[in-house]
Order: C-alpha cells, then structure tokens, then sequence
C-alpha cells in the first residue's frame, strides 16, 4: 500500500479539502480484503481502491463512509455510515474511497466533486 494525500475540490465554490491520512491499494488481495483487520481510521484516513465499483463490510466491527469515483475522479456515490456486513456498489464507479465513518458529513463531501490522489512530495493525480 502506498500513502498519500487525497485532495477533494470544490469547483463551484473553489474550495478544498485534504484527507491527509491515506492508503492506495492496487493489488487484488489487499482489494479483497480492504479495512479487514485493520483499526477504525481516524478522521482524514481510509483506503483508495483502484478499480473497485463494489465493496462489503463483512467482518469489519465499525462503520465506514464509502466514496465512489468515476473514470475521471469526479464523487458519483455517497455511502455514509456503512454498517458492518453490508453490502455496497456503484456503476460506473471506477475507484472506492473506505473513509473514517463521519468523513461524507465533516468534509462536506458531495457528488460531482473531484478527487485527486497525491504522494507526498507528487504532483496530484487521479
């Protein structure tokens, strides 16, 4: 997994909002399991699933936010509060955000905003 910075704007009020706490996953088994076995994230973290339109929440003891993003980064999908042993999915959703429950409603999250990847010390990118 790598860590970064997801950056969310606002382009019709031109405002941005950083989850600074990140994980990128790519590989199919970290895909597969997700938050699995891994504590509750704070506020401002989460994972980054490339190429995931779907998620569960089995065996996870907290809820998530789920963020489904298209082709070009753009939020199609808000999921707040997902309990656990749930099932969720989004077309054509191309990337998965599983964010600290709460982070939709604090970070004022809204569909047709766009989200950008970044590594630390990178240039953003979906």
């Amino acid at each position: 997994m790598r860590q970064g910075i997801v950056t969310i704007l606002n382009e019709t009020t031109q405002s941005v909002a950083q989850l600074n706490k990140m994980q990128r996953i790519r590989h199919i088994l970290e895909h597969l399991l997700g938050l699995i076995g891994h504590p509750q994230p704070l506020l401002g973290g989460g994972l980054w699933i490339d190429y995931c339109g779907a998620i569960h929440t089995g065996f996870l003891r907290y809820n998530i936010d789920v963020v489904y993003l298209d082709q070009r980064g753009h939020i199609v999908k808000l999921v707040p509060q997902l309990r656990p042993w749930r099932v969720s999915a989004c077309w054509p959703a191309v990337h998965t955000l599983e964010l600290a429950a709460g982070s939709i409603e604090h970070f004022a999250l809204q569909r047709g905003q766009r989200v950008q990847w970044q590594t630390r010390n990178d240039s953003p990118n979906t």
